[in-house]
């Protein structure tokens, strides 16, 4: 079996077997049993892309659901669900030990975390050292890891980003120590437009299928383990976490056409979606 075949078995495996347990859910969702209605689903923007592939298509296939998915951060999608203003939530992390009492999670998938650059930059690879001394403001010129002669202008996600915490547990160990050039910017769209402003900038990113074929922006190796979505999913590429689901843990409260929705995730069709992720 391949190492792509094998992934996919493992997460159709594993969505049956946490989707059965949080719902009694059956293995496939016939036409005649979905109820039409509109859902929210409410989340973190790394599986925003994936899952709107995933309803678009669950729409297709049950004329009359509608999917609203927004990307409002982590604790406002927890709180939300929780709360039952939202029918279910997506996050790109695992749930904080005081967070599971409030939710029930279901493992949906994965992402990586990245670097990237200017398509004008040369810098095509770097080591995790080198990044975790540029971020801590130890270099501060391109020239120094290969480049062009450049002030570099390191730009980080805000506090409470997924992709901000991934990346500084990989390069800090969770003890980050940013150098006084560091940048913070709020969410993911004016993150990738300062890349594409500035030639000096590097950032934190979310590697997604956008974020890859993007030729705006140009994702940069790491200790030659090239940021594509393909290694993320095999786990060659280091800098990787989680992609959830989230329910209320009353199973009676979540709803039968998401339930649905989470059984399509599972079938050879809605695999072969969640694989071009």
């Amino acid at each position: 079996m391949t190492e792509p075949m094998r992934h996919t078995v493992y997460l159709a495996a594993i969505l049956t077997t946490a989707l059965v347990a949080c719902g009694g859910l059956t293995p496939s969702a016939s036409k005649s049993n979905v109820p039409g209605g509109t859902y929210r689903g409410v989340g973190t923007g790394a599986g925003l892309e994936s899952l709107t592939a995933l309803a678009k298509r669950f729409e297709q296939l049950h004329p009359g659901v509608t999917f609203t998915l927004e990307d409002l951060g982590a604790d406002t999608s927890i709180a939300l669900v929780a709360n039952g203003d939202a029918d279910f939530g997506f996050l790109s992390r695992d749930l904080k030990s005081e967070e599971k009492v409030r939710l029930t999670s279901i493992p949906y998938a994965g992402t990586g975390t990245g670097l990237a650059v200017n398509p004008l930059n040369v810098i095509g690879a770097l080591t995790k050292e080198q990044v975790r001394r540029i971020y801590a403001g130890e270099i501060t010129d391109w020239s120094q890891v290969g480049g062009q002669a450049g002030e570099i202008r390191p730009l980080v996600r805000e506090n409470g980003s997924s992709t901000r915490a991934s990346f500084e547990a990989y390069f800090f160990d969770g003890k980050p120590a940013y150098g006084k050039n560091v940048i913070e910017v709020v969410e993911s769209g004016p993150t990738y437009q300062a890349i594409r402003d500035f030639k000096s900038a590097i950032a934190m990113i979310t590697i997604q299928k956008s974020t890859a074929e993007d030729a705006t922006l140009r994702l940069v190796a790491l200790d030659g383990i090239a940021a594509t979505t393909r290694n993320v999913n095999s786990g060659a590429y280091p800098v990787r976490r989680p992609i959830i689901l989230t329910v209320h843990p009353d199973p009676v409260r979540t709803k039968p056409t998401v339930s649905a929705f989470f059984d399509f995730i599972k079938t050879p069709e809605g695999q072969e979606i969640l694989a071009g992720f």
